[in-house]
């Protein structure tokens, strides 16, 4: 359990995950204080590949992008996202700044979100350990920058929790084939754009 800002990752700069050979990064059952469960950033050119996120606990969801002065860019290929739970507005993921662009690929794997959720109630042990949670719904994305999802031909990206933003900035998805992106829970993003590709909603 971490009480810093990201739960196992705190970036500033370029950042780069990527399970080689058949291999996966696996980040399963971190704690995070207020802000992350496990790896916040801001600025940079970021990429995770071929990693699982899962089981994680803390304000903001898995992965946090913080607003700053400048960019953030980051690149999520091949990855999956599974019972992430926040006290937060995100279960997977909560993205600020409108200067922020999040790309989401299924490149050679089906990309998952599935059973996160935002807004609990954590229980904690007098060492401020979560040992349970009340409460909240399924939500795998908090955005208000652009988010562009890409699945190649045969691939999905799915997502079982809702995708939502804030009234200001708004957010917004693009979908791009020629895989196809399903969307299975509730989604109040302001705007969504299906340039190509098959989008289930």
């Amino acid at each position: 359990r971490s009480k810093k800002e990201g739960g196992v990752i705190y970036s500033t700069a370029n950042l780069t995950l990527q399970g080689k050979n058949g291999h996966k990064v696996i980040f399963d059952n971190n704690q995070g204080d207020a802000n992350s469960s496990v790896l916040r950033m801001y600025g940079g050119n970021n990429t995770i590949t071929n990693a699982e996120f899962k089981n994680n606990k803390g304000g903001s969801g898995a992965i946090f992008i913080g607003s700053n002065s400048g960019t953030n860019t980051l690149t999520i290929t091949d990855t999956n996202f599974t019972d992430n739970i926040s006290s937060g507005n995100s279960g997977a993921m909560l993205i600020q700044s409108a200067t922020n662009t999040v790309n989401i690929n299924a490149a050679n794997s089906n990309v998952t979100f599935s059973g996160n959720k935002a807004g609990v109630t954590f229980t904690k042990d007098s060492n401020g350990n979560i040992t349970g949670y009340t409460g909240g719904t399924l939500v795998d994305i908090y955005n208000t920058c652009t988010v562009n999802l890409t699945a190649a031909s045969g691939k999905t990206i799915s997502f079982t929790g809702a995708i939502t933003d804030a009234a200001t900035p708004a957010g917004t998805t693009t979908v791009t084939g020629p895989g196809t992106v399903s969307f299975g829970g509730a989604v109040t993003q302001k705007t969504i754009t299906v340039n190509s590709g098959v989008a289930n909603f």
